[in-house]
């Protein structure tokens, strides 16, 4: 199975990390896995399994037809996801970021790794953008999407009043909190302010 050939020669890189022949294994084996464009979906890898997982639409923003949710229904449904401890969400369709974004995110808590998902990154953006255009939405049901979350890292504006909604900070294990924001209303600060945290 190329999987478990993936799995033991990334295994073997780690001990003789300068061999050029499993190298060069290696990087066949990782361009067999059918993953979508990578100007789409970049990834991570660890012991042949996707450490994180990063969708942005770096291709153009701006693309209406751009179908972030099938995107991320192809990438979920590969075996490599089956150990994956981080999720980043970048820019999907420009004009509708307070839409797609959620979305994506209920897609990823539907799978089996979402109730062991460590780190998790919304608004994860490369260049400096307009923070005020780049509302990311509701997002008050990621504390039963993603129970386990170690870091949470959320870079929002808004420019619709009720485009932001935090959720309310129930995250047992959380050790890193990270709320980048030109909009941080009394409403939003009271969700991290009466939240429980460790």
């Amino acid at each position: 199975d190329p999987r478990g050939e993936l799995i033991s020669v990334m295994h073997a890189r780690e001990k003789s990390p300068k061999d050029a022949k499993l190298a060069a294994r290696e990087k066949k084996l990782i361009a067999a896995v059918p993953l979508p464009d990578a100007s789409w979906v970049t990834v991570g890898w660890r012991l042949g399994h996707f450490q994180w997982v990063r969708f942005e639409n770096s291709k153009d923003w701006m693309d209406e037809n751009f179908d972030a949710i099938g995107v991320a229904r192809d990438v979920f449904a590969l075996p490599h996801c089956a150990g994956l401890e981080e999720l980043r969400v970048g820019v999907l369709r420009w004009e509708h970021l307070e839409n797609d974004v959620p979305a994506l995110l209920k897609v990823a808590a539907k799978e089996s790794w979402a109730p062991s998902l460590k780190k998790l990154r919304v608004g994860d953006i490369d260049d400096d953008i307009d923070m005020t255009h780049h509302p990311v939405g509701n997002l008050s049901f990621l504390p039963k999407a993603f129970p386990a979350l170690e870091s949470l890292f959320i870079h929002s504006g808004t420019w619709q009043p009720k485009a932001l909604a935090y959720p309310k900070m129930d995250f047992p294990k959380l050790k890193e909190l990270t709320l980048e924001t030109c909009s941080m209303s009394v409403a939003r600060l009271k969700c991290v302010l009466c939240g429980k945290l460790p």
